[in-house]
């Protein structure tokens, strides 16, 4: 687990700090707050097998991928943001959508984007997943990138309770993170329309409707 809280931060070189957690944690990313006055922001951050789950909490900004930060990275990651307080708006591949509290949206690392916590404050859970996981799913850059997914829908509600179980602790669940990231794969293709041949489809979903059983 690695945590980063600007609170222990020099107020003068907070928002320099804050970009490099950034870049550390995720990838490349440009940050511009609206105001740099008493920043404050923290980010928790936990390994689960082949997935990066972090809790990430600041006050409003613009947080961006540029084609420079894209050319500076070798790793293609897809980003899943759960929202837990504040909003968002996420745009790429000419697609905009906002995110609140108990939705979700992608990003893939690849292509560039724009997170815009328009709230004074906010937070995310944000799920770390190599581009290449999803892509035995589902077409990334066409079919999922900045489309909303809300608890508002049964498959979204039993997607975004199983996330929010995995990211409230990582940590405890250690040792079947590469069980659950397979599910946690499946609930993504399945919020997002994405369910592949029928009977895998049957199978994947009897499998996570337990796994959620016996993790609620």
């Amino acid at each position: 687990m690695r945590v980063f809280d600007l609170e222990e931060i020099g107020a003068s070189t907070r928002f320099s700090y804050w970009k490099e957690v950034l870049c550390n944690v995720y990838v490349s990313l440009d940050s511009t707050p609206t105001s740099r006055n008493d920043f404050l922001g923290s980010v928790t951050e936990h390994p689960f097998s082949c997935v990066s789950v972090s809790n990430i909490r600041s006050q409003k900004q613009v947080i961006s991928r540029n084609p420079h930060g894209i050319r500076r990275d070798t790793d293609a990651y897809c980003f899943l943001n759960l929202q837990v307080r504040g909003s968002c708006r996420v745009v790429q591949a000419n697609r905009e959508t906002i995110t609140s509290p108990g939705e979700f949206s992608i990003v893939d690392s690849t292509e560039p984007f724009v997170h815009d916590y328009f709230t004074d404050e906010w937070e995310m859970f944000s799920f770390k997943i190599p581009k290449s996981v999803l892509d035995t799913r589902m077409d990334v850059h066409r079919d999922v990138v900045a489309r909303k997914v809300t608890d508002r829908t049964p498959v979204g509600k039993i997607a975004v309770e199983y996330l929010t179980a995995i990211a409230k602790r990582p940590e405890s669940l250690e040792a079947s993170a590469l069980d659950l990231n397979k599910i946690m794969v499946d609930f993504i293709g399945l919020s997002l329309g994405q369910s592949g041949d029928r009977d895998e489809g049957v199978r994947r979903t009897f499998r996570s409707g337990l796994c959620r059983s016996i993790m609620s």
